[in-house]
């Protein structure tokens, strides 16, 4: 996908030039506390190198990761990506984060409608899944508002020392077998 646009947003490839929004949201308390993975402490390089990693796992199909750029201001709001797993690429599991000050504003609960029409286009995908801290009401709402069922805690718990909080597990059938 080179981008893919609603009326409010554009999910675009990220640049190099993001790298700063990045660093300067991602490190944000309230927004790190509730990412899963992330280098400890972050900083600006970590940013470049996601950019480029992003760009090169692009290519090879292992992932797709993108800015949420809010349409008519040429400004990103978040990041929103997916990272495809299993034989012959049958789950993709989903992640996003958007700035502080981005937060109540529908990019997300868009943002995540966006990926799915992208991720239904991939007729290998089968299922998504989402993981959010159980403190992130918020997040669990953006899931559900897109058709994602909770399916109780994840096995796979991540240390955050901001949030000790457990981590629930979502998932969507996109093309049933």
């Amino acid at each position: 996908m080179t981008s893919s646009v609603s009326e409010i947003i554009t999910l675009r490839p990220l640049k190099q030039s993001d790298a700063e929004f990045l660093y300067n949201n991602v490190t944000d308390p309230d927004v790190i506390k509730q990412l899963r993975r992330l280098p400890d402490p972050y900083n600006l390089e970590h940013a470049y190198e996601f950019i480029a990693l992003a760009g090169r796992e692009a290519l090879t199909g292992e992932s797709g990761h993108f800015g949420v750029e809010v349409n008519g201001t040429g400004n990103l709001a978040g990041v929103i990506g997916a990272l495809f797993s299993g034989n012959e690429v049958k789950q993709a599991e989903i992640g996003y984060w958007f700035a502080k000050r981005e937060w109540g504003k529908g990019y997300a609960s868009e943002a995540v409608r966006l990926m799915i029409e992208y991720l239904r286009s991939k007729k290998e995908i089968a299922t998504v899944i989402a993981r959010v801290f159980e403190n992130n009401p918020a997040s669990a709402r953006v899931l559900i508002k897109n058709g994602f069922n909770k399916q109780g805690l994840s096995a796979d718990q991540y240390c955050n020392v901001l949030n000790n909080s457990a981590v629930e597990e979502y998932k969507l059938i996109l093309n049933p077998e």
